[in-house]
């Protein structure tokens, strides 16, 4: 290339297509083995420059990625050739990027973004960790099945609404996500294999229900224990939940109270979500996940079709521990209960404490 310019008169601009072409001929036998580049190895720069002061710069070997030809390789060729670049562009120079953590590909590519982009780094909260690797261990040691159904819904809405208006008997605040804990408390209580933790190499299954209720908390997921739940009438079990959960919100709750629970409930309908997947948290062998309440056409005995209220349920076993026909019944008890709670609450005296 220096002889070309050499040949070129005091003064006198050289020809730009025949300096590209000097350059790609002094660069083939350091790229003999690449494959030619298409023309769209160009970038967008690049291109508008070139174009202006009649360069090709399709013909330019690209210091960009895979060859990328970059608006700094047309003007190093312009530069190197003494032909002056036209400035004159119209198109508003890119705002400055964000400061952001790039390699040295990024430092020399300065009109092309960094890979991967800007980021954020976030500590791991102490508690989600912890929650974290107990749902990794439990996933690791042990066989996890999920089952999904779905339970009507009716008498859920009528007996929350006839609560919301019995103030006398002070269960106004009973909410749908209460009357669940309660026919869990009851059902698992008929359940040992799923009312049972894992103590070390052996399964132990418990009389009583300790029901663990899944709190979202800005420390992390918490699961406060309402200890002796299958006991406690729904009055006593409604006070409990609200207790425990708003001492977990706050970080005013026993860490005793963090523990021992039998069986696990948690809760998403509030927000919305029909049904999800609850992972197993060790050493409990049974988690409920309940879903929202959701209008569902049916189809009526008589053959008519109607719409039916129905509340998404999943259940996820220890599989090594609760056998497929033990789960299946535990929801098919559920869904009963559910369906006529009304009457199971008022069969057995369970409104008060």
């Amino acid at each position: 290339m220096a002889e070309v310019l050499l040949d070129a008169a005091p003064g006198e601009v050289a020809d730009p297509a025949v300096v590209a072409d000097t350059i790609v001929a002094e660069a083939k036998p350091r790229r003999a083995t690449r494959k030619a580049r298409p023309a769209t190895q160009v970038s967008p720069r690049a291109r508008r420059t070139a174009t202006k002061v009649g360069l090709d710069a399709g013909n330019l070997v690209g210091s960009g990625p895979g060859g990328r030809v970059l608006s700094s390789d047309v003007r190093a060729a312009l530069e190197l050739a003494g032909i002056p670049p036209d400035d004159d562009d119209p198109t508003p120079p890119p705002a400055p990027r964000p400061a952001r953590a790039a390699g040295p590909a990024a430092e020399e590519i300065a009109d092309e973004p960094a890979f991967p982009g800007p980021y954020t780094d976030t500590p791991l909260v102490e508690t989600r960790g912890l929650v974290a690797d107990r749902i990794l261990a439990a996933s690791a040691a042990h066989a996890q099945s999920s089952f999904t159904t779905s339970a009507p819904a009716g008498a859920l809405l009528r007996l929350r609404a006839w609560l919301k208006n019995s103030e006398p008997l002070g269960l106004v605040s009973v909410t749908i996500g209460d009357l669940v804990a309660f026919a869990v408390a009851r059902v698992a209580a008929r359940f040992p294999t799923l009312n049972a933790t894992i103590q070390e190499q052996m399964v132990r299954s418990w009389e009583s229900v300790h029901l663990g209720i899944a709190v979202d908390t800005s420390h992390g997921l918490l699961v406060p224990t309402i200890r002796f739940a299958s006991q406690l009438g729904l009055r006593d079990l409604s006070a409990e939940i609200k207790t425990s959960a708003g001492q977990a919100g706050d970080g005013s709750i026993d860490p005793a109270f963090l523990s021992g629970a039998t069986f696990v409930i948690t809760n998403l309908g509030a927000q919305g979500i029909e049904a999800f997947t609850p992972r197993l948290h060790l050493p409990q062998v049974a988690i409920l996940g309940i879903g929202a309440i959701v209008a569902r056409p049916v189809i009526n005995s008589d053959g008519t079709t109607g719409v039916e209220s129905r509340i998404g349920l999943t259940l996820t076993v220890d599989y090594s521990v609760v056998r497929a026909a033990e789960a299946t019944r535990f929801l098919k008890d559920l869904v009963s209960f559910l369906a006529d709670i009304d009457l199971a609450i008022l069969a057995e005296g369970g409104l008060g404490g």
